[in-house]
């Protein structure tokens, strides 16, 4: 038969009451205790220098803005709260700047605070996009070879003057790009699009695999291939050579 002790059930009550008031005090806290206690802070922007790089890969759910500014140095600059900011990794390896948040407990504070990162690069050959982070193009890239890898969800804005621009996206993100490509090869897979409009290339070599319609503009050589119900949209008569293989509903349609 169980005896029912008043005090120890005291006890008990005192022992639960000073664990949450532990864990009460750790949670409020500002920048102490341990990262899943921590808030962000107060918003803050550090800056920093970087080595050389000619590629990014970027993840997570970054706000990420390039410029090209050869007149500056290299560097980040990264605006996020004051206690979580430090743990924002910009590591380059072999030419490769990684940019990552190594915070692991983001998920118990505000899901909408977004780390914003301006990068200055020098010179671009690779963006390697990933997860819910969005990439804008304040200034104008210039390359003569640029390869984009969009694996995410984000919205893209680049902003390109280069001889060759080729890649790939995949899940439901999209990538408008404006100026001047020479040749774009590009493949669109699983719920991806691309607005090319503004991208004046003189040839275009495209592969569609996606439900979403896309939008290019050749002006010398054009080859379409679909193989979905995503249409894939062009503005001009290529002057040399139109190639298009339906293989799916969509259709390659000129626009009016």
């Amino acid at each position: 038969m169980q005896i029912c002790n008043p005090y120890l059930k005291r006890q008990k009550l005192r022992q639960i009451v000073f664990h949450i008031s532990i864990l009460l005090i750790l949670l409020g806290s500002c920048s102490k205790g341990p990262d899943f206690a921590r808030s962000f802070g107060p918003e803050k922007t550090t800056s920093r220098t970087l080595d050389s790089f000619s590629s990014i890969w970027v993840s997570q759910k970054f706000d990420l803005y390039l410029t090209a500014n050869k007149n500056k140095p290299r560097s980040i600059d990264i605006t996020y709260g004051a206690h979580v900011i430090d743990k924002i990794s910009s590591a380059i390896n072999n030419g490769e700047l990684r940019l990552k948040d190594l915070n692991h407990f983001n998920w118990v504070r505000n899901l909408n605070v977004r780390p914003k990162c301006t990068i200055n690069l020098h010179q671009v050959t690779k963006l390697q996009i990933e997860g819910s982070c969005n990439v804008i193009c304040l200034d104008t890239l210039q390359s003569n070879n640029l390869e984009i890898i969009m694996n995410g969800v984000g919205t893209h804005k680049m902003l390109l003057n280069c001889g060759q621009v080729f890649g790939s996206c995949t899940n439901s993100g999209n990538i408008t790009m404006i100026g001047k490509g020479g040749v774009l090869a590009w493949t669109c897979e699983n719920g991806s699009w691309i607005d090319a409009s503004a991208l004046k290339s003189f040839d275009a070599y495209i592969y569609h695999y996606t439900d979403r319609d896309i939008y290019v503009n050749p002006s010398i050589i054009f080859s379409a291939n679909i193989y979905a119900k995503g249409n894939v949209y062009y503005y001009t008569e290529p002057w040399l050579r139109f190639e298009k293989k339906e293989n799916g509903i969509g259709r390659v349609i000129k626009k009016q």
